[in-house]
């Protein structure tokens, strides 16, 4: 019998990656990781519960091969652009395809930017082991931890759409800034 086995990534439990803010940039979305022994064809992740976050809102998704395991890209690791994006309401999908093919025995872990993102945002990320394509008589068992990402509560100012237009710089105290116009 031919198993490859899927599961959480071994760095760490992968949290919200959402801040308060309405860009969000190079953010660890998921991980996992899979066993060795077979060459991968593509990736499928499920979007799901997702709330105001329409295609428009994603920028990009990228998924690192992470073959040494340890939560970030390395020299010579791989990354891999999703081919297709989609998203329908409170659902989609995001796909990884590997031309030529992708050793199954690494880790994983997928980025993404956002633009336009309002409080209470939200989308969760997982992989499930239908979405594990390896070639005829390979089955994909086990399973990797969802990861819900939601974008906190409160905003910042910053990203207010009444926000007065300033030069807001990090400081210990800033004069004669206005806050809000109407």
């Amino acid at each position: 019998l031919n198993r490859l086995m899927l599961s959480g990534h071994p760095k760490a439990a992968f949290g919200n990656a959402f801040q308060a803010a309405s860009q969000q940039m190079n953010r660890q979305l998921l991980g996992f990781q899979l066993s060795g022994g077979y060459t991968l064809q593509n990736i499928q992740l499920a979007l799901s519960a997702i709330s105001n976050v329409p295609r428009s809102k994603i920028s990009s998704l990228r998924l690192l091969v992470d073959t040494n395991r340890n939560g970030q890209e390395d020299f010579g690791e791989q990354w891999v652009e999703a081919s297709t994006i989609t998203v329908d309401g409170s659902t989609g999908t995001a796909t990884f395809i590997f031309t030529g093919g992708q050793a199954s025995d690494s880790g994983f872990v997928v980025v993404g930017d956002f633009v336009g993102l309002e409080r209470g945002n939200t989308v969760t990320f997982g992989v499930t082991p239908a979405g594990i394509i390896a070639g005829a008589g390979v089955v994909t068992t086990g399973s990797a931890p969802t990861v819900k990402h939601t974008v906190a509560s409160p905003l910042m100012l910053l990203d207010a759409p009444f926000q007065a237009s300033n030069g807001l710089i990090a400081a210990t105290q800033l004069a004669n800034v206005p806050l809000m116009t109407f």
